[in-house]
């Protein structure tokens, strides 16, 4: 009898045993998921601190950006007032020369060119399209590769019905090769003068020196530069009644905490 209750009392203790190592089991993986928990509730509201301070800046960049243009379009529209609405002690009017405006308490940039000094890319000469590139870094047999590509391109669109060809600069970017055109060259192109040749007076810098290059190899067996005419800087100043039915483009561009922002007008003065 007394082996059997020891036996008996044996058992229940190892039982006991057991059941006390399980619930502790029990309890630990209760307290890493509480843990895991934690972490995951800390990494959520990382995650929402991180989105609501990107949400802020982006709404305070998109404001700021409408300030800026709000800015620029108040200074390209009083430039173009002191063109249009020039008072007669105002003999000149500076071409292609920075001019600081204050708007809405900022200082804009802005600049006048004429687009008779840029080459049209549905009437330019294809020689001087050819003296564009040569003359601006490319070599010759490029430079007269594109500007064959572009003469063939305003072709196949008139025999299409589709004048002009070029609805606006942009458009060069559609034929191969185009992205080897650099900034400075695309702004010195237009779709607007209605030129076969630029005005020299008024050239771009870029036009400029094609002028130039095809002056002095006589492309198509002539002078592109008027006798006498020296070279300088383009525009100066010029009488606002000169610029009657010219297009003119307006460049304005304003700064702010290091974030320049432009905007570009074209306008015709009648």
């Amino acid at each position: 009898m007394r082996q059997t209750r020891s036996t008996h009392r044996c058992s229940l203790r190892r039982h006991a045993s057991g059941t006390s190592a399980a619930g502790g089991g029990a309890s630990g993986v209760a307290l890493i998921s509480v843990l895991w928990l934690l972490a995951l509730l800390t990494l959520l509201a990382s995650a929402a601190t991180t989105l609501s301070v990107a949400n802020r800046r982006s709404a305070e960049r998109i404001l700021q950006s409408a300030l800026m243009d709000s800015q620029n379009d108040g200074a390209i529209r009083v430039a173009l007032l002191r063109v249009f609405a020039a008072p007669k002690s105002v003999r000149s009017v500076p071409m292609a020369r920075l001019q600081t405006l204050a708007v809405f308490g900022s200082t804009v940039d802005v600049a006048i060119t004429r687009e008779a000094g840029r080459l049209d890319l549905n009437t330019g000469a294809v020689e001087i399209l050819t003296a564009l590139f040569a003359a601006n870094g490319w070599a010759a047999e490029d430079a007269q590769a594109m500007a064959e590509r572009i003469r063939r391109f305003r072709d196949s669109m008139e025999s299409a019905g589709a004048v002009p060809a070029f609805e606006s600069v942009n458009d060069l970017r559609l034929l191969p090769g185009a992205d080897r055109i650099s900034s400075q060259l695309f702004d010195a192109l237009t779709v607007y003068s209605q030129a076969s040749v630029p005005a020299s007076s008024a050239a771009a810098p870029a036009v400029l020196r094609a002028l130039s290059w095809a002056d002095e190899r006589q492309l198509g067996g002539h002078r592109w530069l008027p006798d006498g005419f020296v070279t300088g800087e383009a525009d100066g100043a010029i009488e606002p009644a000169a610029l009657i039915g010219e297009i003119l483009r307006v460049r304005a561009c304003v700064a702010a905490s290091e974030w320049v922002r432009c905007r570009v007008a074209t306008a015709r003065l009648t």
